[in-house]
């Protein structure tokens, strides 16, 4: 080599992970497709929120950490829920469930102005959707019930929607 150098450049490139969120209904969260999820509340792990999809259970800002097939990782930008709980309830519905706490059938009572379709959405604690239903609505009075002795005691949320998909009102009730 005699005095002579060489050089040598490697331009190296990483692709990891981009992870973010969508958000439908005011609370349904999803990302992307990866191999790992765990979605934050407010900075903090949500035990058992480990799917691609999450519903929020209470407003605050939600975020999700990504796992891809190769280790790695990816935090989301933070976004801020502030649909949960009773939604604008129009003088059109009226919904009520009971009994609270329940053993084998949550019933949901309820009066409606016009024909319609209501749909209703189960979720355990953890955000996990368990059941979800469309219930057709004749003007007048609801007289409606779930079946829910098939699932663990526990406290689950219940999420009313309209038609169009908006939320008429969430539940909160407790299986024991």
């Amino acid at each position: 080599f005699n005095g002579c150098d060489s050089i040598v450049t490697l331009n190296l490139s990483f692709t990891g992970p981009t992870a973010s969120i969508s958000l439908t209904n005011g609370v349904d969260l999803s990302s992307g497709v990866f191999t790992s999820y765990q979605w934050l509340f407010n900075g903090s792990t949500i035990n058992g929120a480990t799917g691609q999809t999450y519903t929020a259970d209470a407003n605050g800002n939600y975020s999700v950490i990504v796992t891809d097939a190769n280790g790695c990782q990816d935090t989301s930008d933070v976004l801020l829920v502030t649909s949960v709980g009773i939604g604008t309830i129009s003088n059109d519905f009226n919904i009520t469930i009971y009994p609270n706490p329940t053993k084998d059938n949550l019933f949901i009572k309820g009066f409606v102005q016009y024909d319609t379709k209501l749909a209703y959405k189960l979720f355990d604690i953890t955000g996990r959707k368990l059941e979800e239903n469309i219930l057709v609505v004749s003007k007048g009075n609801i007289n409606q019930h779930i079946n829910i002795d098939q699932y663990r005691p526990g406290m689950y949320v219940l999420f009313m929607q309209s038609e169009n998909g908006s939320i008429l009102k969430s539940f909160k009730f407790i299986i024991n």
